[in-house]
């Protein structure tokens, strides 16, 4: 570097008079001074006789800066002595940066504006643009002396000079403003703002909420992210009104922002007035909660209650409707109309049904008569079905009215006669009691004797499978009296009639002069049993197989 230095001097002494040697340039000068550059210049900056150059030369030529001390603003007006060179250096070349001075030890404070935070870390040209030199007078200071960029007087200090890229809110706040928000610790959070200090406060369920919940993107730019002004007069701003703006923009009156799905205030149900709504409350209404006919609704089950109705001719996705069915299982099944309920129940009590008896046999096909009267309607009105409450379903229409559409259970004759015959033997009156117009002469069994005073269940007995048999009933008496009979199988099922009648089982009418052994002489009074008697071994009456010897009676007791 000695040995460039020296060459330089030497070329520059040989090309200059005597008279001129003692005055010497070190070097090139700064790009920003290039126009100085030549030894006819050399006492614009330089006094002869003195070294290096005088504060006040400096200030001669680079007047805004002698404004701001003057104004005592900046760094420059904090030095008691100002020495402009122990800073700036020139004469080391047109690519020399004149700026020397430590960074990593210099108090940034003393510039007016003290770097706080993350501020600290920053590289001083991430700051010292020539493009952030915004004031006008050092604009045209720099461009008239062609500078090359490097002069930073009139900096703008607004966070976008520096963020604007990192800028979400676009026009939306001053740039003067942003410090109320943020800090230079973290730029992308607002850790100095406070919603309470806002046209809305925020309570409940509100404060944990993400400010990205609120705050959308802007349907013009989606690289903005909307904050003021925004719209929050009103829920529905944020909220979708699953009421269909059927109570108004005023849902404050029955939410509260500690949940959307609790109820304003504790006494709602007690004091709110729903007459004020298309369904005012009569009688067991008055008493039910909310939540009786403002059901969760499957399709949507994040919301608890639903208050839509379906009226006015409106469709909204979640309707409570005013039809008794929306919240009355439909007991009936569809056989009545929806809107005639009123006619038998009412408000103050769904169960009884104001549908009576003489209702019954003016309003329906079927009047009632004799027992009729006096049942329950679910005895007849029944399917037996169960509902979805539990409770037996009740059709009223279309019903079977044959005795076997409600008796079926009761009848004990299974298939033996058609559903049509019924009233043959029985009357409204007494369903288990056969009718005194029954004739049983009419049939194939005649009742004459004993069998007149006989009870029905006396020959119409249960079989195996718990019917009672009417047809196709045996009519043989062995059929009956079996357990009667003494014989065994000594006799024909089929001819008892030979000896007995139907007045009395156990009198004979039996004529013994039919039969082998005819009876004469003393034979005539002697009793049955005298001869007809049980054997040793049973206790079985003979009558046949008896010998007809005399000593079969009578022993060895024989006459002289």
């Amino acid at each position: 570097m000695k040995r460039y230095r020296f060459i330089y001097l030497l070329v520059f002494l040989i090309g200059i008079p005597t008279s001129n040697a003692q005055v010497i340039s070190p070097g090139e000068l700064i790009l920003d001074h290039e126009p100085w550059d030549a030894l006819e210049n050399c006492t614009s900056c330089h006094e002869l006789g003195t070294r290096g150059v005088a504060p006040d030369k400096c200030l001669s030529c680079h007047t805004p800066l002698r404004d701001r001390i003057d104004l005592e603003l900046g760094l420059h007006s904090t030095f008691d002595e100002p020495n402009c060179a122990s800073c700036h250096k020139d004469h080391f070349g047109r690519d020399f940066d004149s700026i020397r001075f430590d960074t990593t030890s210099f108090d940034h404070g003393l510039t007016g504006y003290d770097l706080l935070q993350s501020h600290e870390e920053v590289s001083c040209i991430s700051c010292h643009e020539s493009d952030n030199q915004v004031e006008a007078e050092y604009l045209n200071f720099r461009n008239q002396h062609s500078l090359n960029g490097e002069s930073y007087l009139g900096l703008d200090e607004t966070c976008e000079s520096c963020h604007a890229s990192d800028g979400v809110h676009g026009d939306q706040f001053l740039l003067d403003t942003c410090s109320s928000c943020h800090d230079a610790d973290a730029w992308t959070i607002a850790p100095l703002f406070d919603h309470d200090e806002s046209d809305y406060p925020l309570t409940g369920e509100h404060i944990p909420l993400e400010c990205a919940s609120c705050h959308k993107p802007s349907p013009a730019d989606p690289d903005v992210v909307l904050y003021s002004p925004l719209e929050f007069a009103e829920c529905s701003n944020c909220h979708e009104d699953e009421h269909q703006g059927a109570f108004g923009p005023t849902c404050m009156t029955c939410h509260v922002t500690t949940g959307w799905n609790t109820i304003a205030a504790d006494d709602f149900e007690s004091t709110f007035d729903h007459s004020t709504t298309e369904f005012p409350l009569i009688g067991s209404h008055q008493s039910a909660t909310c939540a009786s006919c403002h059901s969760a609704s499957s399709e949507s089950p994040g919301i608890e209650l639903e208050f839509i109705r379906s009226t006015l001719g409106n469709t909204y996705p979640h309707p409570v409707g005013d039809t008794c069915q929306n919240c009355h299982e439909d007991a009936h099944v569809g056989t009545t109309e929806e809107t005639s309920c009123a006619s038998c129940h009412t408000e103050f009590g769904w169960d009884p049904s104001e549908f009576d008896v003489f209702r019954h046999q003016d309003e329906t096909d079927y009047p009632l008569e004799g027992a009729h009267m006096a049942v329950l309607c679910s005895q007849c009105h029944n399917t037996g079905t169960p509902t979805a409450s539990g409770y037996t379903s009740l059709p009223f229409e279309v019903l079977d009215q044959t005795c076997e559409g409600c008796h079926s259970t009761d009848n004990p004759h299974e298939e033996q006669f058609s559903s049509s015959t019924c009233a043959s033997c029985h009357d409204t009156n007494a369903w288990e009691e056969v009718t005194d117009t029954f004739d049983h002469n009419a049939t194939l069994f005649p009742l004459t004797g004993s069998h007149t005073l006989a009870s029905c269940a006396s020959c119409h007995t249960p079989v195996e499978t718990g019917s009672v048999l009417f047809e196709d009933l045996s009519s043989t008496c062995i059929s009956c009296h079996e357990p009667d009979n003494p014989h065994l199988d000594q006799f024909d099922d089929t001819t008892c009639a030979t000896c007995h009648d139907d007045v009395s089982f156990r009198i004979s009418v039996f004529d013994h002069e039919s039969t082998s052994w005819p009876l004469d002489g003393a034979h005539e009074k002697v009793a049955c049993t005298s001869c007809h008697f049980p054997t040793l071994d049973t206790e079985v009456v003979q009558f046949r197989g008896i010998g007809t010897l005399c000593e079969d009676c009578h022993g060895g007791n024989k006459t002289p």
